[in-house]
């Protein structure tokens, strides 16, 4: 299980996909406000993936309707 952080995690909810170029590897787990205001993102993915230091995690529209998702991407090393 990993944790990202955001300043708005706004549409995000549990249960949502987690997604690496639009396929779909884990699920959001809990969603939490620390104590300096940001929030805490748990999400957990398939054993088959490897995230780096370097890897980032963005919150994604799913549709038109305001659905999100997590997307992993490969950040700059």
């Amino acid at each position: 299980e990993y944790t990202a952080e955001f300043a708005n995690v706004g549409g995000l909810k549990e249960g949502d996909f987690v997604r690496i170029a639009g396929v779909e590897v884990g699920k959001v787990t809990d969603l939490s406000l620390r104590p300096d205001t940001t929030l805490a993102v748990k999400f957990s993915t398939d054993d088959s993936v490897e995230l780096t230091q370097a890897s980032r995690a963005v919150i994604r529209y799913d549709n038109r309707y305001g659905d999100r998702y997590l997307a992993l991407e490969e950040g700059e090393r």
